[in-house]
């Protein structure tokens, strides 16, 4: 049960308002909203601890779960009317997580810009970005109109030079013929030194091939190649399909209209639309698994295994008990422990969506979050079934439990900006940690494109490798 904190009570250390003078009401935050608070406050925060309210405003803002937070509908419209004052305070103004929280829940009114007040619908934290970006482009076009200046200038100082000026070259003195019986000799040698040299360029050639090893990261960040003009017009017109208009019908997954219109910007990502993606996962890391075996012997050739957004929902049951005989038959057709990577996408609450992904070789069970939740839960219950299926399976206990490690989210886990992006973080954390454990290097700049590079993906029916 969600507890509230008391509105009407003043600290110890705060004095009673003059005579005469009415007290504010203060603004209702529960604990869940001030913790949320407290997170948005650390997506814009520097490394100081400190943030413009402005600009933590501007993102809280943005987050559509407040009802979710212990908050009802008049309390989320108070705390909404005062986020949007707050976003007009001045840049300059920068508080820690608690003093924000404080500000929040006060009416007073804040020191405004003294330059000039936003309008109501102007986006200043975006303004300020794109007039950065804007800055940075120029700098960089200055650099190049420079250097391309100074090369000018050279290739013209060098144009005016007299040959005069150039030095001479000596001319080539003619070889003197060589007795006949000299010259078969020489030509002999010469065949000798050039068998041995092909058959040193051969065994350098296999060396190199033996040496060289798969780009992982290269693979992975495939997905952020630009779309050309023509995969641009196929995946707005995919996006815009009809409610009920079949887009893609592969794997025994018929994605319509319906499914497809979640993957434009601000939209929460259905189940339909993460299976099928990790069904294309599937299929790339056989592709991988070939193309190692063929190309790159020394590399680790061994395959991984998706599980759907369903498990989860199987193994812990409508009321979060765990239960291992809701999937006890999901791995009869194959030996779970003999695969390389093994990855799960979690339903957190029917609101937002995480990523477990089982390390077999390396023993480990980790857990991505964007907005960076522990899932203790979830690591624990992955645990307590890999030792479930290894008795099952095996007919034997799972050796060496205290050789494995349960890891919560880590600090360079990717980390969402608002409320709606989760479900491309977790896909997409997949996506690069399926390469042979490529850790996720995109950010919330990137989500635009991976959102219709996921769309470009399903219509293809296969990633780039």
């Amino acid at each position: 049960m969600l507890a509230r904190l008391s509105l009407s009570s003043s600290s110890p250390s705060s004095s009673p308002p003059p005579m005469g003078e009415q007290r504010q009401p203060l603004v209702y935050v529960s604990l869940d909203a001030a913790r949320t608070l407290r997170k948005f406050h650390a997506v814009v925060a520097t490394s100081g601890g400190l943030a413009p309210v402005c600009a933590v405003a501007e993102e809280a803002r943005q987050y559509e779960l407040w009802s979710c937070e212990g908050l009802s509908k008049s309390e989320v419209a108070d705390l909404d009317d005062r986020l949007r004052v707050l976003t007009r305070v001045d840049r300059a103004t920068c508080v820690d997580a608690d003093r924000f929280v404080e500000m929040v829940r006060s009416r007073q009114a804040p020191s405004l810009r003294r330059s000039s007040l936003r309008k109501e619908n102007d986006d200043s934290f975006e303004a300020y970005k794109k007039e950065l970006d804007d800055r940075i482009f120029n700098a960089e076009r200055d650099e190049r109109d420079a250097f391309a200046a100074a090369q000018a200038q050279k290739k013209k100082i060098a144009a005016a030079l007299s040959p005069q000026l150039l030095p001479k070259m000596p001319k080539a003195r003619p070889r003197p013929a060589l007795p006949r019986s000299t010259e078969a000799a020489r030509k002999e040698r010469e065949a000798r030194a050039e068998a041995k040299l092909r058959a040193l360029r051969l065994e350098l050639e296999e060396r190199d091939r033996r040496a060289r090893r798969f780009d992982a990261l290269a693979c992975a960040r495939r997905c952020l190649e630009p779309l050309t003009a023509e995969e641009e017009d196929r995946v707005d017109a995919a996006l815009r399909a009809r409610d009920f208009e079949a887009v893609q019908e592969k794997f025994n997954m018929p994605i319509t209209g319906v499914q497809s219109s979640r993957l434009l910007p601000k939209q929460w990502l259905v189940d339909e639309l993460i299976n099928f993606y990790f069904k294309l996962m599937e299929q790339r890391d056989s592709k991988l698994v070939e193309l190692k075996k063929r190309e790159f012997p020394e590399e680790d050739a061994t395959s991984s295994h998706f599980f759907n957004s369903f498990f989860f929902v199987k193994l812990l049951g409508n009321d979060g008990s765990y239960e291992y005989a809701g999937v006890r038959r999901w791995t009869k057709r194959f030996d779970l422990f003999a695969k390389r990577f093994v990855f799960i996408p979690v339903n957190v609450g029917n609101m937002h969506w995480t990523l477990i992904m089982i390390d077999l070789p390396n023993k480990i069970v980790r857990y991505f979050d964007s907005m960076a939740g522990s899932g203790d839960r979830y690591l624990n219950a992955t645990f307590r079934y890999l030792q479930d299926e290894h008795k099952d399976k095996k007919k034997a206990p799972l050796l060496d439990l205290d050789d494995w490690t349960l890891v919560p989210t880590t600090d360079n886990t990717p980390q969402q900006h608002n409320g709606y992006d989760c479900g491309v973080f977790a896909t997409f954390c997949a996506h690069w940690m399926a390469v042979d454990g490529t850790e996720p290097d995109f950010d919330q700049a990137d989500v635009a494109h991976l959102r219709r590079r996921m769309m470009l993906s399903i219509l293809d029916v296969d990633i780039l490798i």
